[in-house]
């Protein structure tokens, strides 16, 4: 069994590193910024869509998004994030279940290793992955990971991750603890969702029940 798990949201807690970099990026564009709950509300709901410089220009919006992703990959934004509760637990559930594998859609790989290691020292996964910002090469990226192995779990927290599995055949659990809201990410049409990590691991020790019901091969669960 094979286990595809997007970093942000699922190993690492993101919402101050995203924090981090919109009050950032909307300083460098000179703009005023929201109240941090408002901003994390809006965001989830429609990502880029999302009204978060009241009253700016579309130049200035643009603007703002290219000083948002630079500053969200620097090594002092991803420094911000933090382990995701129970870790080291929800780590131990699925290396025993199988292999893990780590993908992100961000830039600054090395960071994200390097936190890692201060989290945990156990090497948990074989590989730790970016995958294209082209969205129409993610799915062949995610079928060379799984290695046509039928029973590949891709354990995402964004809508994009979900789609690009559903176009690989690939079996999906979704889990909104990322920088996309729930109901974004069920209408990605994942196989099933769970509320958490920890969520998706008891059920993978119970015996992955729910998982076969939901379509994923029952050998070896």
């Amino acid at each position: 069994m094979k286990f595809i798990i997007e970093f942000e949201g699922l190993i690492a807690e993101v919402a101050d590193a995203y924090y981090h970099a919109y009050t950032l990026a909307s300083r460098d564009v000179g703009w005023s910024k929201l109240e941090r709950g408002e901003y994390w509300r809006r965001l989830r709901k429609q990502g880029r869509l999302a009204n978060l410089l009241t009253g700016a220009k579309p130049v200035k919006i643009e603007e703002f998004w290219k000083r948002f992703d630079e500053r969200l990959e620097s090594d002092e934004t991803v420094n911000a994030m933090t382990p995701v509760e129970s870790l080291a637990e929800v780590v131990r559930r699925l290396q025993k279940a199988g292999e893990c594998m780590l993908v992100t859609m961000g830039a600054n790989v090395d960071a994200r290793c390097a936190i890692l290691t201060q989290w945990t020292s156990d090497a948990f996964y074989t590989c730790f992955e970016r995958l294209s910002n082209d969205a129409r090469q993610r799915p062949a990226e995610l079928l060379a990971l799984s290695g046509n192995v039928a029973q590949t779990v891709v354990v995402a927290s964004s809508d994009t991750l979900i789609r690009a599995a559903g176009v690989a055949e690939l079996f999906s659990v979704a889990i909104a603890m990322g920088a996309v809201s729930k109901a974004r990410l069920l209408q990605a049409s994942p196989s099933i969702e769970f509320a958490n990590a920890s969520e998706l691991a008891e059920e993978i020790a119970a015996g992955g029940g729910r998982l076969v019901e939901a379509g994923l091969p029952s050998a070896e669960i």
